[in-house]
């Protein structure tokens, strides 16, 4: 992904449009590029081709009026990433309409245009001050430079104690179609997770960095039988 970017535009270069604050600015180089994608900010890494359209509250207001920002999206569209921050805490009125803006725009209608951002492939991120942006996009550049994420491919550290219900609904939804609720009807009328292991411990212990004990424990976690035969 992004390779003929990263080729074209160097890996791991930080380009900032000259119309951002001087602190924005400090953080990586200058350039015109960033408006080319659409965006105030640009980098390359091993994700891709990353840019984030940064927007005040009012501007962002204003250009959804003007139609500055579908045109951004648009040119966004070759980026690997792209991402919408909006900076700025929002002032309500009494009745539920912005304030500090010249068009009359409501929490729902705000709401909206967010929500249309995401549905368009726009990672939308909010902050309240050009400090908090700031920080935010460096935050984002350090996680994209992971090319894997594994957070969520983990089992949680509190899911459960292995054996327990809990962990085997949990090990029974890595299986397609089936959810917590047929899940946990399965746990409760088999008693356990009704698989069983296609080798044994010496087998499994063939493996690079699983040890003899390791497989045992393995094989016992769907099996308790199969430690005693094991042994």
């Amino acid at each position: 992904m992004g390779h003929g970017h990263e080729h074209e535009h160097g890996h791991d270069r930080f380009f900032v449009g000259p119309t951002e604050p001087l602190e924005l600015r400090a953080l990586g180089e200058t350039s015109s590029l960033p408006e080319v994608h659409g965006c105030d900010v640009v980098w390359t890494g091993p994700n891709g081709l990353v840019g984030v359209q940064r927007k005040t509250i009012p501007d962002l207001v204003e250009s959804l009026r003007d139609g500055r920002l579908a045109s951004a999206a648009a040119r966004m569209r070759l980026l690997d990433v792209r991402v919408l921050l909006v900076e700025g805490r929002p002032r309500w009125s009494h009745n539920g309409f912005l304030l500090g803006v010249r068009t009359s725009v409501g929490r729902d209608s705000l709401r909206g245009v967010l929500w249309s951002a995401q549905q368009r492939g726009l990672w939308v991120m909010t902050t309240d001050t050009l400090a908090e942006s700031i920080d935010v996009i460096v935050h984002l550049r350090r996680w994209l430079a992971k090319r894997r994420h594994v957070s969520f491919e983990r089992r949680p550290t509190d899911a459960a104690t292995v054996g327990s219900r809990a962990w085997g609904v949990h090990v029974l939804q890595s299986f397609p179609t089936i959810g917590p609720v047929v899940a946990g009807a399965i746990w409760d009328h088999f008693g356990a997770v009704p698989l069983r292991w296609t080798c044994d411990a010496d087998d499994l212990a063939g493996v690079r960095g699983i040890s003899l004990g390791r497989a045992r424990g393995l094989i016992a976690t769907l099996d308790p039988r199969g430690d005693e035969e094991a042994a």
